[in-house]
């Protein structure tokens, strides 16, 4: 009868999350027709499960997994289509093809946004889902309360009853239905963090940015800008101290660019930059940084600044792979990542030889990769 409740609240939790869009990130920037960026294939295959065309979806996300994994990207960007994969193989009653897509846009989403992001949790609460439907139950409960934990450590203990899945799934939807009131339920959320760590602290700038991601994939941008800007400008001597502050610019930026806000991007990608130069930041935040700078100025057509990027990107990434601190695999795929995006850039700006090298040596790398 238990499981039979949690059943019950997780298909509620399952239509409520397609019914608002739980979960999206669709990210939008100037295409070429000939070649679709993967941003325009998870819009158009989101729009394709909306209309319940999920053998169309299907096919249009194994595109886009295989582009993204094609030119290097084992990023945040290949977890989210993973995840939009999964979804749609657990709506056809493919179970086991569910799930293994849900564990691999965990580990990515693990490795690129971390263990505390609440866009992890969500993918956990979406792999225990599908434990639920296996009959797992041992593994569901684990996985509801893994997922928990992130949310109680991210909002500041507002989430009850940690470990008990129905309740994590209650909570979930309140959230979803709390995004829609007034006074705004953001506010209230980051009154609360700030009263708790300190208007000033790092971390309720950290805790302010994560829970911004969490509206940011629900697609309430408004309630995500507030966030982010709360965290962003909470205290201005963090910007020649925190390297780490930099990410909070940078998904203000990228938020803003994908709105077509272009000047309010580049004020806060400028920041980042800043902050990056000025602090003894790490490689590889630096070349992740740049590589997201150099894609916006070639958006924006600043093409003197997006090759500057680049090669500030390329140059961090290489630097950070020749020191091997994980063993050297994983940090050669950023390379190959800025490699492959240079070289669709030099292609456009004709610089066919120039564009043909780094091409050969982003294949060198993904060759040497692969199993």
């Amino acid at each position: 009868m238990k499981h039979q409740i949690v059943l019950v609240e997780i298909s509620h939790l399952l239509r409520q999350a397609t019914a608002l869009g739980l979960c999206l990130f669709v990210t939008i920037a100037p295409i070429r027709a000939e070649d679709p960026s993967w941003e325009q294939m998870n819009e158009q295959g989101l729009k394709a499960v909306k209309e319940n065309n999920l053998e169309e979806a299907e096919t249009i996300f194994k595109q886009a997994e295989e582009k993204l994994t094609n030119s290097g990207h084992q990023d945040a960007d290949l977890a989210t289509v993973k995840h939009h994969m999964a979804e749609i193989y657990e709506k056809q009653g493919k179970y086991q093809d569910a799930e293994n897509y849900y564990k691999e846009a965990l580990q990515l989403r693990q490795e690129n946004l971390g263990d505390d992001s609440l866009l992890t949790a969500r993918t956990m609460v979406n792999l225990g889902r599908m434990y639920e439907k296996e009959l797992k139950m041992n593994e569901a409960a684990d996985t509801f309360n893994k997922a928990g934990v992130i949310i109680d450590k991210s909002l500041g203990g507002q989430y009850p009853g940690i470990g008990q899945p129905a309740d994590l799934v209650k909570w979930l939807d309140n959230q979803a239905e709390q995004q829609d009131k007034v006074p705004s339920h953001a506010t209230k959320q980051a009154d609360r963090l700030e009263k708790q760590h300190g208007v000033n602290h790092p971390e309720a700038a950290d805790k302010l940015n994560n829970l911004g991601d969490f509206y940011r994939a629900h697609g309430k941008f408004d309630q995500a800008e507030e966030l982010y800007k709360r965290g962003a400008d909470s205290n201005p001597l963090v910007e020649h101290s925190d390297p780490a502050a930099a990410k909070r610019f940078v998904d203000l930026a990228t938020m803003y660019q994908h709105q077509g806000r272009m000047d309010e991007a580049e004020k806060y990608f400028e920041r980042a930059e800043s902050l990056l130069e000025s602090t003894n930041a790490p490689l590889d935040k630096r070349g992740s940084t740049f590589n997201t700078m150099a894609r916006f100025y070639e958006a924006k057509g600043d093409n003197e600044k997006a090759e500057r990027f680049y090669k500030d990107a390329l140059d961090a990434r290489e630097q950070f792979a020749d020191e091997k601190p994980f063993g050297g695999r994983s940090t050669e795929k950023p390379v190959a990542e800025t490699l492959t995006d240079y070289a669709k850039f030099l292609h456009k700006m004709g610089k066919e030889e120039a564009a043909d090298k780094l091409d050969a040596r982003a294949h060198d790398i993904l060759d040497s990769l692969r199993p």
